[in-house]
C-alpha cells in the first residue's frame, strides 16, 4: 500500500515490492491500477497538495506500437494521455487520494516497458519518487533441443505430459507449454526481444554444446543461482543476437521451478508472475487448468552483485576477456529510496562500478551496479548492466544519499529527486 502523508513531513512510497521494478501483464483486455491501494494522510499542512504525474517510456521512443497508456477515469468515463505527456492535480490530501485511485494504465499492446514519476509539493515541502514496470519474457528460441529420458528434443515438439529430464537426473511431466513469436522488425529494435546467444562451449565444460539462444531474462543456473542471460552477456562468447528473423519463443512448465538441460546447459522453466497473458496461446492453460493458482518455490536468482561479477568474470576469461577498467566520469542516477532500498544505476565505461554509498557522509554499503536493466540496455548504456539496488541504514530521504566510486571517490552528481528517464 503506498502511504503518502503530506504537511511538515512529506513522504511517499509507491505502490510495489519497494525495488524499482515489478512485472506487470497488460493487454487490451487488462487494465492496471497502480494507485488503487494509495492512502494520504494530511500530517497538519494547510496548504493544498499539488501532484504531478509523468508517464513515460524509458527508452525515450515515445508512444510507440499503439503501446500502453494512462487513462484518468471516474469509473465510467476516460481520458487518454499518452506516453511523455504529465497529469497534474491540486487539492486537499483527500482529493488527491481520490484523483490517485482514479488513474488506470490500459495497453492496446505488451510489448513495451513504462516508468512512472510522481512528484507531489506543498507550501512547506516536496516528495518525489518513481516506479518502472516492464515485462519480463523468459524463453527458449524455437529448434533449441531440451533433453528427455527418450533424447533430445526441439522445444516447440514438446507437448503437455511429455517426460523431460531435470537437474537431479529425474523425468517430470510437462505441464504446459508456451510461445509467442515477435516479427523481425520489432525484435530488431527492441532489447527485450532480442535472444542472447550462448556460443557452443560458453559456459565451460563444452557446454553448451551447441549454439543456444535464450530470450533475455531467462534464467541459465550457474553456481546454484539462476543468473539472467542478458546479465552475462559479453560480447564475443555470449552475444545479443542481431539476426533480423522473426523470433518465436517457447518455454516449458512443469509443476514446481525445475532447471532442465537446453543444448546441455542447466536453465529454468517457467514460473508464472501474472505474465502467462504474454503468450500467444494463454488462453490454453485456461481450458486445461482454468484460473486457479499454485505458489511455486523457486530457485534463487542472482541478479547483481560481486558473486554476479565473479561469474562475468570466469566466462569471460574463457572467451580471453580482460575486463576494462573504468575510462570516464560516472554517469547514473540515484532513483529511489523506499523502504530504506535505494535503487538507481551508474555506469562509467568500465565492466561495473563498484561504489560506496554514504549516508550524510558515512558510508554504510558498497555495491556492485551489475544489474540488468531492460531501460538501460534499450537506451544503449552498458549492455543495461548498471543497475543497483541495496539497504541503505538510517537514510530517510535522497537528499542525505550519495554514492562514489569505491576506486578513486570520485562521485556521481547529486541524486535527482526524480527518476531519470534515459
Amino acid at each position: 500500500m503506498a502511504t503518502m502523508t503530506f504537511g511538515d513531513d512529506t513522504v511517499n512510497n509507491l505502490p510495489g515490492t519497494g525495488l524499482s521494478t515489478e512485472t506487470v501483464t497488460i493487454n487490451s483486455a487488462y487494465t492496471f491500477n497502480p494507485f488503487a491501494a494509495a492512502t494520504v494522510a494530511d500530517a497538519g499542512g494547510s496548504d493544498d497538495v499539488t501532484m504531478r504525474l509523468i508517464f513515460s517510456d524509458p527508452a525515450g521512443n515515445g508512444d510507440t506500437d499503439g503501446a500502453t497508456m494512462w487513462q484518468k477515469g471516474d469509473g465510467t468515463n476516460f481520458t487518454s494521455v499518452a506516453q511523455g505527456n504529465t497529469l497534474f492535480h491540486s487539492g486537499t490530501a483527500a482529493q488527491v487520494q481520490d484523483w490517485l485511485n482514479s488513474i488506470v494504465v490500459i495497453g492496446w499492446s505488451y510489448q513495451d516497458s513504462f516508468r512512472m514519476s510522481l512528484r507531489g509539493w506543498t507550501g512547506v515541502g516536496y516528495l518525489g519518487s518513481s516506479y518502472s514496470y516492464t515485462w519480463v519474457l523468459a524463453c527458449y528460441m524455437q529448434g533449441t533441443m531440451i533433453r528427455t529420458p527418450a533424447g533430445e528434443r526441439p522445444v516447440e515438439a514438446l507437448q503437455a505430459g511429455d517426460l523431460v529430464t531435470t537437474l537431479d537426473g529425474s523425468a517430470k511431466k510437462v505441464k504446459w507449454i508456451g510461445h509467442r513469436t515477435y516479427e523481425a522488425e520489432f525484435g530488431a529494435s527492441e532489447a527485450f526481444v532480442r535472444p542472447v546467444l550462448f556460443r557452443a562451449g560458453s559456459l565451460g565444460g563444452g557446454l553448451p554444446t551447441r549454439d543456444l539462444r535464450v530470450s533475455p531474462q531467462h534464467g541459465m543456473l550457474i553456481d546454484g543461482a539462476m543468473v539472467p542471460a542478458a546479465a552475462l552477456v559479453n560480447g564475443v562468447s555470449i552475444v545479443r543476437d542481431t539476426t533480423v528473423a522473426d523470433v518465436s519463443y517457447f518455454h516449458v512448465e512443469m509443476d514446481g521451478h525445475e532447471a532442465i538441460f537446453a543444448e546441455g546447459a542447466a536453465s529454468e522453466t517457467f514460473v508464472d508472475h501474472n505474465s502467462r497473458a504474454i503468450f500467444d496461446n494463454a488462453d490454453e492453460y485456461g481450458m486445461l487448468y482454468g484460473t486457479a493458482t499454485s505458489s511455486v518455490q523457486e530457485i534463487a536468482r542472482l541478479e547483481e552483485g560481486p558473486a554476479l561479477a565473479a561469474i562475468r568474470a570466469r566466462l569471460g576469461a574463457l572467451a580471453g576477456i580482460t575486463a576494462p577498467a573504468a575510462t570516464g566520469p560516472l554517469q547514473g542516477n540515484l532513483e529511489s529510496l523506499e523502504n530504506g532500498i535505494l535503487t538507481g544505476w551508474v555506469i562509467d565505461g568500465g565492466e561495473a562500478v563498484e561504489a560506496d554509498i554514504l549516508v550524510d557522509g558515512q558510508p554504510v554499503a558498497r555495491v556492485v551496479a551489475n544489474r540488468y536493466r531492460a531501460d538501460l540496455d534499450q537506451a544503449g548504456l552498458a549492455g543495461g548492466r548498471g543497475g543497483f539496488s541495496v539497504a541503505v541504514p538510517g537514510a530517510t530521504s535522497l537528499s542525505q544519499v550519495s554514492l562514489h566510486r569505491t576506486a578513486d571517490g570520485q562521485m556521481l552528481a547529486a541524486p535527482l529527486l526524480e527518476a531519470a528517464v534515459v
